[in-house]
């Protein structure tokens, strides 16, 4: 892994959080607009959206577990990486790797 490749990981750590976060609102915005099935009287069948809701339930508390693991993670990462950062001799060099790397600022915001 390169130095960069290294220092990334707090950006990608970050991303895959998001994205598990999106996906849990979709997962919740699914459960609560769960339209009603038209009854047919003939017909009568177990409920299968129940079983759906359940499903989906169980991958929203999957993903959050998983999302609380991750901020762990990012966290300790952060912190390896703040140290070692600051482990560096020139004061310009800590000020852009610390801008980019763990505040994921663009060269030109870093001044």
């Amino acid at each position: 892994m390169t130095a960069k490749e290294y220092l990334s990981e707090v950006q990608r750590l970050q991303t895959t959080i998001e994205h598990k976060q999106e996906k849990v609102r979709e997962y919740r915005h699914a459960i609560t607009s769960v339209s009603s099935a038209r009854m047919n009287p003939a017909k009568v069948q177990a409920s299968i959206s129940a079983d759906r809701i359940g499903d989906m339930v169980g991958k929203i508390v999957d993903l959050e577990a998983e999302i609380q693991k991750d901020m762990v993670d990012i966290a300790y990462k952060r912190h390896e990486i703040i140290n070692m950062i600051h482990g560096l001799d020139s004061a310009a060099h800590m000020q852009v790797l610390f801008g980019r790397y763990i505040q994921c600022k663009g060269l030109n915001a870093i001044g």
